[in-house]
């Protein structure tokens, strides 16, 4: 009996240090937005084929949530994983403090890969606010641009970018 007692300790030792999971959290800029002078625009049709591959990008992550800010251009990129996952779409005030949502995003999500939809003047403030080494700004016209914060329950927190032109 002892034997079979010491038997299943050793056995599930290697369970019980099992590292933690990453937080993981995967930043994109809305999606090719309409020229219709107005401060709320919906997607061009090729931003609609990007909001849609998005599904394919991000098929193999177990997105847990998904953020976006109050403007459609945002909410249309974020609904197709939304829906797809069955996932209800967060929405985010436009000027809330990067470190603010940062804050949110590990609180939450600890453990969990997210998807979060923003701006080109927001995105990688939320980045460095999450931690991520070496973040550049994001310009204007800059849309394929995928930032995959990987924060590690212990270790550095690591940035990797990765480039999503339309297919």
């Amino acid at each position: 009996m002892r034997s079979m007692w010491l038997g299943l300790c050793l056995l599930a030792a290697p369970l019980a240090t099992a590292a933690p999971p990453d937080t993981v959290v995967v930043l994109v800029r809305h999606a090719e937005k309409a020229t219709d002078g107005s401060r709320d625009p919906l997607l061009t049709a090729e931003g609609r084929a990007r909001a849609e591959a998005l599904v394919d990008r991000l098929a193999d992550r177990p997105i847990a949530a998904v953020y976006a800010t109050p403007f459609r251009r945002t909410q249309l990129t974020a609904w197709p994983v939304a829906k797809t996952r069955g996932l209800p779409l967060s929405v985010r005030p436009a000027g809330e403090p990067a470190d603010s949502l940062a804050e949110v995003l590990r609180g939450r999500h600890a453990g969990q890969s997210v998807l979060v939809v923003g701006h080109s003047n927001t995105l990688p403030a939320v980045a460095r606010a999450l931690g991520a080494p070496g973040v550049a700004d994001m310009d204007e016209s800059e849309y394929d641009r995928a930032m995959i914060v990987v924060i590690p329950a212990n270790g550095e927190v690591r940035l990797q970018q990765e480039r999503w032109p339309v297919p």
